[in-house]
């Protein structure tokens, strides 16, 4: 399973920060017994500002998933690492990024399966887009697509979003995941911008998974603030 939660609502509040700030994010989601935890922080260049110019992205989680080898059930207990670097352009009510770099992971598959391209320590090259665009005042799409290269695995979302006020937002989000063990849809629904401390706000999301045998709920959260 592929994860890339930076989600695109940055680029929205980076379009507001100032030249000196950065973002951090923190996220984390469940599903029946899986579980999706991670730190990540964007730093712009010297130079360059938040959601303008050069970017660095640094990133770190850990996660769980169940898949079938034959008529075995398979569990996987990873974590990982990424660190990438990037370039992000906006204007008003239009956004994006693209960064480039690399992830690594250790998985731990019980009971083992010596056939899954995910066993272990590995080493991928990655990279991720995200876009943001305005279609009304409050009115807005955001996207992102992220790809592991040599595993061929990706991960997508997309979301529409209602401004409500100030800067809260209510919208589905559909996502998309696949790699050679995994394959997962969610449709759920997003409710957040919620400031919850000085520069730093929350989303909430929830909704239902099809995987690979294993359909359940799913819930999580999205923290994310400037410094």
């Amino acid at each position: 399973m592929r994860r890339a939660l930076a989600c695109c609502a940055l680029l929205a509040l980076a379009a507001k920060a100032l030249a000196d700030d950065r973002l951090w994010i923190v996220t984390g989601e469940a599903a029946r017994s899986d579980y999706y935890f991670s730190l990540g922080t964007i730093i712009p260049l010297p130079g360059s500002t938040l959601g303008n110019g050069w970017m660095q992205r640094y990133w770190a989680d850990t996660f769980t998933y169940s898949y079938l080898s034959g008529p075995q059930e398979i569990r996987a207990d990873v974590w990982g690492a990424e660190a990438m670097l990037g370039y992000a352009a906006s204007r008003p009510g239009l956004s994006g990024a693209l960064y480039l770099g690399g992830r690594y992971s250790n998985a731990h598959l019980s009971p083992d399966d010596p056939s899954s391209e995910l066993n272990g320590n590995q080493l991928f090259g990655k990279a991720q887009a995200e876009g943001n665009v305005s279609f009304t005042q409050r009115l807005r799409g955001e996207g992102i697509v992220s790809y592991l290269f040599d595993l061929d695995g990706y991960w997508t979302r997309a979301r529409l979003l209602y401004t409500l006020d100030k800067s809260m937002f209510v919208g589905p989000e559909l996502i998309f995941q696949n790699d050679p063990n995994y394959t997962a849809r969610k449709l759920g629904v997003a409710l957040g911008g919620i400031q919850v401390l000085p520069k730093t706000w929350i989303t909430f999301k929830a909704g239902y998974r099809w995987q690979s045998g294993q359909n359940a709920v799913y819930g999580g959260v999205e923290l994310v603030g400037e410094y």
